[in-house]
């Protein structure tokens, strides 16, 4: 079985949350109230993003678009993409 290319991080972890968390802020002002249940799927290289009803289609639509980028999912709002059953 071929293993399938993984995106490549171009920054660091840390620096990876803090621009996504900039972004989203960015883009909220346009994103609520309106879209807050949606998700985000963030391209924190280039500041993009994509938006869908489910983190699936999220994933789908920013991997469509930027195959070789990692993403960044939240919820419009800022809250969480999923919950843990246990939670």
């Amino acid at each position: 079985m071929e293993k399938t290319a993984q995106p490549k991080i171009k920054i660091l972890p840390r620096d990876f949350d803090k621009r996504a968390e900039a972004i989203l802020g960015r883009i909220q002002a346009d994103l609520l109230p309106r879209h807050a249940a949606k998700i985000v799927a963030i391209n924190v290289t280039t500041g993009e993003y994509v938006l869908a009803e489910t983190p699936r289609e999220a994933s789908r639509k920013f991997h469509e678009r930027w195959p070789d980028e990692v993403s960044f999912q939240v919820r419009a709002d800022g809250g969480p993409v999923g919950r843990l059953p246990w939670a």
